[in-house]
């Protein structure tokens, strides 16, 4: 999925939404939010066996042209949490496969995916899917992409798929065989397919499923991998029947925000394959089994923050793990994907990031599904034992808009086969813990006793609105003890309102020399250097000589650090780095991997510090997170830098600092290009209070109109409009977060107009009630 016209698609699946109860199935009524704070209770009944995990439910969509797993960083990253995966764009230009010029194939690029992927442990979809340039019926692009065409031979495109499914399936013993053959990628769309209103799908997929089924009558050969509209659905199966290519399994795509309520319904997974199931078992005389080749609570807008996609995912999985057609399913996707960080696996690092850690919690669970009961609608659990239930496994997610933004739980435990010392281990996805990165990390490991008969009753602790939990149960041989594991990277600032972000993220010319003031930080001159590819980390700092074993950085009188990653060369391995700053306890640990963040507690000024490496290599930072000290007041302005003082724009997503006669008071503005919006994420509100908003813009043509507004705050959008002059003005707009709300997505951009936009000296205040004066005696 990229690219995809969304609005196009909104529509799509609202007709499938109605299309839906005109044929009598029915789709979940908006959920209401919760009723009261009473302890959720999940009882479960370990002998009383369900089903089997279906733990490829917990695969990937890797994306055409992502090659993720000949990325060694990747690879790394996802090893052990990913069961099953989809190869987008088997076939098509980027693999190169053959070349009309020699009339030779080469199949090199795909057979080392492939074998990257099964020596992983991976089961794999083949996905066919763009049609190479040298066979397109519309190279030139005029109707739409040319791969988007359909074969200007059908004769050669068959033969074309028939090769490579005979030498992936067939040649050399079938080693690199895949089984599940899905064809093409949401064809209704016009994007991907341009001749889908001219009827030419149903014919592509027949002649394509033709040549796969010629090289392997065993493979299985569906699709086609589109939004849930049954209609369409009916007519290709029909369609398939009648020319002797009935589909094997049915493949279907969904994205939460596709609809402006479907954002609060992971059960629309169960609802749209049960209705595909009774389709397809009306036509075809059987139900087909259905996989979800992309799936995700976000499609482009990555607006979702981490705890909603996490429980969002929680219950969609478990609507997934409970519907007994739904056989697999390929989270969209593994790579960071540019909108937003909820919208992938991995941050743009290779790190692991929320959603990964949802997958390696369902992938965790062991094999069994017991019967399991939760006495509150919005809370969902899958329970799961081995053989003998002595071990006991949980995944549940609360999926909550409802005032109570927190509700006591607790798990109930009968039959199981425990008896004496077990370990509980209790991991938790949510607002705490969204932003941190890495693999999963119990926040608690305990040891408890049991007798046999006896129920086990664990305290879930509190589930936010949006959340995530995951238990472990297992029991221990005497003397045994549960291991902890180490703590994940905690990305998350101490103090999100004040706290300053650098990351090197301006800099790109490896080996450059990092002098001067950056983001407010002094790295003196010489002592540092950027890299892009050492130690570990993506973009960092590193000691400029490799014989220097310390550096210093200055963050100038009132700032306190309060964490950093530290890395460095291979030989750096298990010694310790220390960091000093005058008047402070020093901090010490040891590099046992790489990153390692460094935390430093302190409360007080921290003008010059020193890293210390044991030995005389190359060590690094990243991730210099420092906050003023400085407590906002009521009436305090809440934005950091409003002046762009600092030379770099902050938090604004985008835009240029500039220098001279454009900046209204100082020295430097925001300029922005037509068409451009910068947004900039406000933390550490408070709930159910006002606070105003203002700015300056400037535009430099008379016609051209600017915005400044603010959204995401509890309450509906609110924006002002500048446009008739070419002189700096003041906006202003003024809004109330909501019962919950934290945080506010304050904005400023202009339209496709032909001039630039400044903007200057912003302002987020909280209103201060003034008391009424007494009336003159």
């Amino acid at each position: 999925m990229k690219q995809k016209q969304k609005m196009f698609r909104k529509a799509i699946v609202w007709c499938a939404a109605v299309a839906l109860l005109v044929s009598g199935g029915v789709l979940p009524a908006p959920v209401p939010a919760s009723a009261e704070s009473g302890t959720v209770t999940i009882e479960a009944d370990a002998a009383k066996a369900v089903r089997q995990i279906k733990h490829d439910l917990a695969g990937v969509s890797m994306g055409g042209g992502a090659y993720s797993f000949t990325k060694d960083n990747i690879r790394q990253a996802v090893q052990g949490i990913v069961p099953f995966a989809r190869l987008e764009g088997v076939g098509g230009p980027d693999y190169g496969i053959y070349d009309p010029a020699t009339e030779q194939y080469n199949y090199s690029k795909l057979f080392d995916e492939i074998d990257r992927m099964h020596a992983d442990g991976v089961s794999l979809m083949a996905n066919i899917f763009y049609m190479p340039y040298w066979l397109s019926a519309d190279p030139q692009g005029t109707k739409g992409q040319p791969w988007a065409a359909i074969p200007s031979d059908y004769d050669r495109w068959e033969e074309y798929i028939y090769q490579i499914v005979y030498n992936v399936n067939i040649a050399n013993g079938g080693q690199r065989r895949i089984d599940y053959w899905e064809i093409w990628n949401e064809p209704s769309g016009n994007h991907f397919f341009s001749y889908w209103h001219d009827g030419k799908f149903n014919e592509l997929y027949n002649r394509t499923a033709k040549a796969i089924k010629r090289a392997d009558p065993t493979a299985k050969v569906g699709g086609f991998a589109d939004n849930p509209y049954y209609q369409d659905y009916r007519e290709w199966a029909a369609y398939q029947l009648e020319h002797g290519t009935a589909p094997d399994f049915v493949s279907l795509h969904y994205y939460g925000d596709w609809l402006a309520d479907g954002y609060m319904h992971p059960k629309r997974y169960e609802d749209f394959a049960a209705e595909n199931a009774r389709n397809m078992e009306e036509i075809l005389g059987r139900k087909l089994p259905i996989i979800y080749s992309e799936w995700n609570l976000n499609a482009e807008s990555g607006k979702a923050p981490n705890d909603t996609t996490a429980s969002y995912m929680g219950q969609a999985l478990y609507w997934m793990q409970n519907n007994e057609n739904i056989e697999k399913a390929a989270f969209f996707r593994i790579e960071n994907y540019g909108n937003g960080r909820a919208a992938s696996l991995l941050d743009k690092y290779a790190r692991r990031q929320t959603p990964a850690r949802v997958l390696e919690m369902f992938q965790n669970l062991a094999p069994r599904q017991v019967a399991a009961v939760t006495d509150d609608p919005l809370v969902t659990s899958i329970v799961s034992t081995n053989d003998d239930a002595s071990r006991i496994t949980m995944l549940a997610a609360r999926h909550d808009t409802g005032a109570f933004a927190h509700k006591p739980a607790r798990l109930v435990i009968r039959n199981h086969g425990i008896n004496g010392n077990y370990a509980l281990k209790l991991y938790v996805e949510d607002l705490a813990t969204r932003d941190n990165l890495g693999a999963m990390y119990p926040q608690q490991v305990l040891k408890r006793s049991v007798q046999a008969g006896e129920e086990i009753v664990i305290d879930l602790g509190e589930l936010r609105n949006f959340s995530v939990v995951y238990a472990d149960i297992t029991a221990l041989q005497p003397g045994e003890e549960p291991a902890t594991g180490e703590p994940p990277v905690i990305i998350h600032p101490p103090n999100p309102l004040n706290t300053v972000l650098y990351s090197f993220d301006d800099m790109n010319q490896e080996g450059a020399a990092i002098n001067g003031i950056h983001e407010g930080i002094d790295f003196g001159e010489g002592a540092w250097a950027f890299s892009s590819e050492n130690g570990h980390l993506n973009k960092g700092a590193y000691l400029a000589s490799p014989a220097s074993t310390e550096a210093q950085i200055r963050l100038g009188a009132g700032n306190v650090l309060k964490q950093m990653l530290i890395s460095g060369t291979p030989e750096l391995a298990n010694s310790t780095v220390t960091v000093s700053s005058y008047s402070h306890e020093d901090v010490t640990m040891t590099l046992t991997r790489f990153p390692k963040l460094l935390q430093t507690n302190w409360t007080g000024e921290s003008k010059v510090i020193t890293i210390s490496f044991e030995q005389g290599q190359l060590g690094g930072i990243d991730q210099i997170y420092y906050e003023p000290l400085f407590d906002p007041q009521p009436g305090d302005n809440l934005i950091r830098d409003p002046g762009f003082e600092t030379g770099t724009r902050g938090n604004w997503t985008l835009g240029t600092v500039i220098s001279g006669s454009k900046a209204r008071t100082g020295l430097s503005a925001l300029q922005i290009k037509p068409s451009n919006w910068t947004f900039n994420k406000i933390e550490g509100l408070k709930p159910n209070t006002e606070y105003v908003y203002s700015g300056w813009l400037k535009n430099d043509a008379l016609a051209d109109k600017a915005y400044l507004g603010v959204k995401d705050f509890g309450g509906s959008e609110t924006m002002r409009t500048l446009s008739g002059t070419t002189d700096y003005v003041r906006l202003a707009v003024s809004f109330k977060t909501g019962a919950t709300a934290t945080s506010a997505n304050i904005y400023f951009g202009k339209n496709t107009g032909a001039g630039l936009t400044y903007g200057d000296d912003f302002e987020l205040r909280e209103i201060i009630p003034q008391p009424l004066s007494e009336e003159p005696q």
